[in-house]
């Protein structure tokens, strides 16, 4: 059992199938009703961009001490022969995409182009997890908000500012618990650039603004009891990641963290049984 959750980790399943019950749920509480290309292409796309910047990982460093890079490597002509048919599927279903939704796309496509251009070709690139958090985020957004009649309501911009945030944070804790494999592969990352003190900061800097923002939204929306209850989801993901970060040496036996951090996103399609 703990290898096939090791596999699903490895392979990415875990944070594709997050994402898009994520945006499931988000569509659902915003009253937005999604056809099924939409999170279907938002899956195979988070599954794409994961994958392919763990094959470009897995080529570009000689020496291996992460075990999900080791991997790749030793799977990449499979992986990449499926990443081709499943990418091939991908743009079989973008023909099926709502024309606003496939428009929200193309910029997104565009960031990710940029993103893979600076990892590609710039080895020193640190900031990778800055990057990967907004196309998160604005991926899982994406449909809900292209739906969304063009109008940008105060609901979606807390909760889009919020999940931002949660992505940021749970970036930054990988890199703080990966900081000595990633040193000894010389595998560029925020934390190796600006130091684990300095991470330390930026995530406690991170939780203050999450604390207020949270605060904020419960005292604004008072009287709006689904919204609360959202809200309370989201809140409860933030205090899972605070624990990651609180219990740094018990989190990180036997990689806890990964499995835990990952599995944060799952939270809101609580939503979805209530």
């Amino acid at each position: 059992m703990n290898n096939l959750l090791k596999y699903i980790r490895f392979l990415s399943f875990d944070v594709t199938l997050g994402a898009t019950l994520l945006t499931l749920a988000l569509s659902d509480f915003f009253g937005t009703e999604l056809p099924h290309s939409i999170p279907i292409c938002m899956a195979i796309s988070i599954w794409l961009i994961y994958t392919l910047d763990h094959l470009i990982d897995a080529k570009k460093h000689h020496e291996i001490s992460i075990e999900r890079h080791l991997f790749h490597r030793r799977n990449f002509k499979l992986i990449l022969i499926n990443s081709v048919i499943i990418a091939l599927f991908g743009i079989y279903i973008v023909l099926s995409l709502p024309a606003v939704t496939f428009l929200y796309g193309l910029g997104l496509i565009m960031l990710v182009i940029v993103y893979f251009t600076l990892i590609y070709f710039f080895e020193n690139f640190h900031y990778k997890e800055v990057l990967v958090a907004i196309v998160y985020s604005l991926g899982v957004f994406l449909g809900p908000l292209s739906l969304n009649s063009g109008k940008i309501e105060v609901e979606f911009n807390v909760f889009f500012i919020q999940l931002l945030l949660l992505a940021m944070i749970n970036l930054l804790l990988f890199s703080y618990y990966d900081f000595e494999k990633d040193k000894e592969d010389k595998n560029p990352s925020i934390a190796i650039k600006l130091g684990k003190p300095a991470v330390q900061r930026l995530l406690t800097f991170f939780f203050m603004v999450l604390v207020i923002i949270q605060t904020s939204s419960i005292i604004y929306f008072l009287g709006n009891f689904s919204h609360l209850i959202f809200q309370f989801l989201f809140m409860l993901m933030t205090v899972v990641l605070f624990a990651l970060k609180k219990w740094k040496y018990h989190f990180a036996i036997n990689d806890r963290y990964q499995f835990v951090g990952d599995g944060v996103f799952f939270i809101p399609t609580i939503w979805l049984l209530v």
